[in-house]
């Protein structure tokens, strides 16, 4: 369990930390008005997506930058993270031109008349600053394949605070409201990038103007990182395609729906941040071969628990604990405080679902992994949905009912290709024998 503590306890707290600004934001404009809320919500759906799209084209790094590193190929390491730089840069242009281009159809679709106006603004900040997110991820993975995530921790910490207290001086200082929030996330992006920028320059392995030479020849890695990366995005956007249409149900419903399912969202994600924590080191570890797969799997369910029982443990016990820390609106707190004990009973399902799928990943099963992401948010999540909200009128609660039947399928299917691979590789085994 030490080597899973090691690289999953710095991105437990750097997760802590980053979506310690998700909930600033929403503790913030929530002492605004419900609306604010919905509005930050309805704007944060499609920015959500995006920054997952482009985020996803690091996992290339994750598995093929391990192993080179793990074997000392610098030469490799910098084919890799030279590839992947521009892969997302091109992306992230696409994606903010595309934005841009469209950005009254992609609010109109998640939002409701009484808020468009400002949940547009909020998008339009809010999308100017994923051009960051490249050279952001780039040099902050190139220290964690290392076992080096002190670097991303002090990034999350200074971008947290940065962004606090921007939020706090432009949200009620000045008066600005919502946009002041995504003013704030703006400027802490900036921050992030120059700090990470002056930490590379001192102590990383990575230069920039290796990441900028295109005179070299990456062919051979160019062919090794487009299917991980390329099965990973279908695999993502098809994920949170599916989320995203889960909060356009609740424009259908209320406002206090949509700001209720805000919060309660927030909190499944963070839930879902802090075991992919664990799945990320599960990843590198299954991908260097430095333990036995079922000792792996065993200390980072155990680390998983350990880490989301407080979590668990307030949502079914003290669930208007975690409403009130958002809004003391009496409807808001009746709408979102018996949904979020049911999520307490879904968060103790997660860690088997991301651990279980790193391991699809450290096998280089993407494809697969791709294909029950999917067939499970397609074929379960979203039809429990659309039955609860538009056929029973089951409002919030829906979504995280939902999310169980999602998350528990997805569990079943991955252990059952785990298993059968297993098997199939002790046969072979047996067969060379």
């Amino acid at each position: 369990m030490n080597q899973i503590s090691k690289i999953a306890m710095p991105l437990f707290i750097m997760t802590l930390f980053n979506f310690s600004m998700s909930f600033v934001d929403t503790m913030m404009v929530g002492r605004l008005s419900v609306e604010s809320i919905s509005a930050v919500s309805s704007a944060n759906t499609p920015i959500s997506i995006m920054v997952q799209i482009i985020g996803t084209l690091i996992i290339g790094v994750q598995i093929l930058g391990a192993k080179a590193s793990a074997n000392d190929d610098r030469e490799k390491v910098i084919e890799v993270y030279r590839i992947s730089f521009y892969l997302m840069s091109i992306v992230t242009v696409l994606i903010v031109v595309i934005g841009f281009i469209f950005s009254n159809q992609i609010i109109n679709f998640y939002s409701t008349e009484k808020i468009m106006t400002i949940a547009h603004e909020y998008y339009l900040i809010r999308l100017i600053g994923l051009i960051f997110i490249p050279i952001t991820m780039i040099i902050k993975t190139s220290y964690d394949v290392r076992k080096n995530t002190k670097i991303g921790l002090k990034l999350i910490i200074l971008s947290t605070l940065t962004n606090i207290i921007f939020n706090y001086i432009l949200i009620f200082g000045f008066n600005l409201g919502v946009i002041g929030s995504s003013i704030g996330t703006f400027i802490s992006s900036i921050v992030g990038v120059i700090y990470l920028l002056f930490e590379n320059k001192r102590s990383g392995t990575i230069k920039i103007r290796e990441l900028l030479n295109l005179s070299v020849n990456d062919k051979e890695t160019f062919k090794e990182i487009i299917p991980i990366n390329a099965t990973e995005v279908l695999n993502m956007l098809m994920d949170y395609l599916g989320s995203s249409l889960l909060v356009a149900m609740l424009t259908y419903v209320s406002t206090v729906s949509m700001a209720s399912g805000r919060i309660l969202t927030l909190y499944l994600n963070v839930s879902f941040a802090i075991a992919m924590n664990v799945a990320t080191a599960v990843l590198i570890l299954a991908s260097r071969g430095e333990q036995p797969l079922k000792n792996l799997v065993s200390n980072s369910l155990k680390f998983a628990f350990l880490i989301l029982s407080p979590i668990i443990i307030t949502f079914i016990f003290a669930p208007k604990i975690a409403i009130r820390l958002f809004s003391s609106n009496h409807e808001l707190l009746a709408d979102a405080t018996s949904s979020i004990t049911v999520l307490g009973i879904v968060i103790f399902v997660i860690p088997f679902v991301t651990i279980s799928s790193s391991i699809l990943r450290s096998k280089k099963l993407n494809k697969l992994n791709m294909y029950i992401t999917v067939g499970s948010m397609w074929l379960v999540r979203i039809p429990i949905a659309y039955i609860l909200i538009f056929k029973m009128n089951a409002e919030v609660i829906s979504i995280i009912i939902a999310a169980l039947g999602y998350f528990l399928t997805r569990t079943i299917v991955n252990l059952f290709v785990i298993r059968k691979v297993e098997m199939n590789r002790k046969v072979e085994m047996n067969e060379v024998i």
